[in-house]
């Protein structure tokens, strides 16, 4: 009964009564304390309320108020001991939420007009300047009419907002581990996902220095990991070139860092290729190492070159070796 309150009644369109809009959070707040409550007295609780959000939990063609509803309830539950017991799993289901209707999305649902703007109004290298904006009006996605879209846009800020109410209250790194794996599990080799890892992108713009930086050695480590398989291998790099090339509070140093083992790998690899030992033959790894190089170099070349030192060992990297071989990457 009480889940079934995560939504209000009748909730009509993609609007709620006005009624409960007024009176949201005060419905919220009294359905997460009942149920913490009932789990704090009942030691079973929580893993047969993790079942009932399970079969409960919002399908692709809910209406959009409904999705956002359910899913801010869920998330006001992955506090303090509820949220030890089944943090992990409410997460899990909110990022499997996120990533069937990412999708859904194609590019023709998104508003070509407004590409130079990148997937967000605001990109990540605007952090500084208005922190605030995210996990509200920076986190709107440009979509055009396409109703997955819009979904996703609401579910994304919801989500934003959590994250960012845990790194206020200390939470952060715990829900990071979290969502890493998660990311790792579910996301990562989704094909067809364009906007769900911006999720981990603002976890990681939360705390620089210890999200931020574990977030690219984690991706950076999945690509060189040669037991890893090629789609993960590939999705991997092409995310670390992303968000590189977005990620403004990833010091010069760390990027130029993460380049020159991608370069590395690439240089070992032509090497490879030129002794006829590569067991790939369609290269595919090679060229989306490739690309992610030269996609970072597009956005973050300009910092690295402020820096003397850095620069100098930037000329060290074997870029004309690598773009001038036979398997001729630029071309691809």
């Amino acid at each position: 009964m009480l889940v079934n309150n995560f939504t209000p009644p009748l909730v009509q369109r993609n609007e709620l009564p006005r009624w409960a809009v007024s009176r949201k959070k005060d419905i919220f707040f009294h359905l997460c304390e009942s149920l913490k409550t009932i789990s704090d007295t009942v030691p079973l609780a929580p893993r047969i309320l993790r079942d009932i959000i399970d079969r409960s939990m919002p399908k692709l063609f809910d209406n959009k108020a409904k999705m956002v509803s359910f899913v801010e309830c869920m998330l006001g539950l992955d506090t303090d001991r509820m949220g030890d017991l089944i943090g992990a799993t409410l997460l899990a289901k909110v990022v499997d939420l996120l990533t069937e209707l990412d999708v859904n999305i194609t590019w023709e649902d998104i508003i070509q007009g407004e590409h130079n703007k990148g997937i967000f109004e605001m990109e990540l290298e605007d952090l500084n300047e208005d922190e605030d904006g995210l996990g509200q009006a920076g986190t709107k996605v440009l979509f055009g009419g396409n109703a997955c879209a819009e979904k996703l846009d609401s579910l994304m800020v919801v989500v934003c907002e959590h994250l960012k109410s845990c790194a206020e209250r200390g939470y952060l790194d715990k829900e990071f581990d979290i969502l890493k794996a998660i990311f790792r599990a579910s996301v990562l080799r989704v094909h067809r996902s364009k906007f769900c890892q911006f999720i981990m992108f603002y976890a990681c713009s939360l705390d620089p220095k210890i999200c931020g930086l574990e977030f690219a050695f984690f991706l950076t480590e999945i690509f060189l990991n040669k037991e890893e398989d090629p789609i993960s291998r590939m999705s991997a790099v092409s995310y670390v070139g992303s968000y590189l090339s977005r990620a403004r509070f990833i010091s010069a140093d760390t990027v130029l860092a993460i380049l020159k083992k991608i370069v590395d790998w690439c240089d070992e690899y032509c090497v490879l290729q030129n002794r006829g030992t590569t067991a790939n033959p369609n290269h595919q790894i090679f060229y989306g190492a490739c690309q992610a190089v030269m996609y970072v170099l597009c956005f973050r070349l300009r910092s690295i070159m402020d820096y003397p030192n850095l620069k100098a060992q930037l000329f060290q990297l074997s870029f004309g070796f690598i773009l001038n071989h036979r398997l001729e990457p630029l071309k691809v």
